[in-house]
């Protein structure tokens, strides 16, 4: 019997980019997109994203695994042999339980972004060895990285949810005080409407809040929340939806 080979051959479009058209501009593009890259998150292969996408009628297609970058070539790759728009990015997930879309606009974001990742990978916030397949990035690692990467921010399922964030204190110890001579501990604990506004001081490049459908019964006036949440905070609404790139009828939020 012939020798079964132990993987799978690697999947490729094989297709001459010559022969393809530019793809009109289309009213609706999917980001925030997770490849099987994402462990049990994500099943597709990147190609056969960027063929769904081409059939669809889209002229570009956005690729953020959790906090990996690994389908990003094979999704660059593919995009450009249809002459797609490949929006090269990951999603950042912090240790505090936030989650950011993020897009490196030039060579030198994407190189801060590919670090920020390998630092979540290889130690603990503790500072300890870390697990496998683990990743722990705080939001002081994501400002520190920040420079050039736009982000945007995925709000959680429950809008009123509460988040801890540990940081350093500014305050400066006087001469002969009992405070240590380093920064101070401090922990600041708010619902995520509170939260906005110091997640956009302390990220000058976020500038859009995510909004996308929970089929859930409340999706128009959870929208309208995240709007005027949005609009108060100085950030832009922008529509995104992460599973459904199979709906030919998929318009952006209304």
């Amino acid at each position: 019997m012939p020798d079964i080979p132990l993987t799978p051959s690697r999947s490729v479009l094989d297709v001459d980019p010559d022969t393809i058209g530019t793809p009109a501009r289309a009213p609706f593009v999917e980001l925030g997109l997770v490849s099987c890259f994402s462990f049990l998150r994500g099943a597709s292969l990147p190609v056969d994203m960027v063929k769904t996408a081409y059939a669809l009628g889209y002229d570009a297609i956005g690729i953020a695994d959790a906090n990996s970058m690994a389908g990003v070539v094979r999704h660059h790759t593919n995009a450009k042999k249809l002459k797609l728009t490949p929006v090269i990015g990951c999603r950042i997930e912090t240790a505090e339980g936030l989650a950011f879309l993020a897009y490196p606009t030039d060579r030198a974001a994407y190189g801060r972004l590919c670090r920020l990742i390998s630092a979540g990978r290889m130690k603990k916030l503790d500072g300890k060895w870390q697990d496998k397949g683990a990743c722990d990035i705080s939001l002081g690692m994501l400002a520190e990285h920040s420079e050039g990467v736009q982000l945007i921010l995925l709000p959680p399922d429950d809008l009123d949810a509460e988040f801890t964030i540990r940081g350093d204190s500014n305050v400066i110890p006087f001469p002969g005080s009992d405070l240590e001579q380093e920064a101070v501990p401090q922990e600041l604990v708010a619902s995520f409407p509170n939260l906005l506004g110091f997640l956009s001081s302390q990220l000058p490049t976020l500038h859009h809040l995510a909004a996308s459908r929970l089929y859930r019964g409340d999706d128009i006036a959870r929208i309208e929340r995240l709007d005027a949440l949005a609009k108060e905070k100085g950030l832009g609404l922008l529509a995104t939806n992460d599973v459904h790139y199979h709906v030919p009828q998929r318009r952006p939020l209304q």
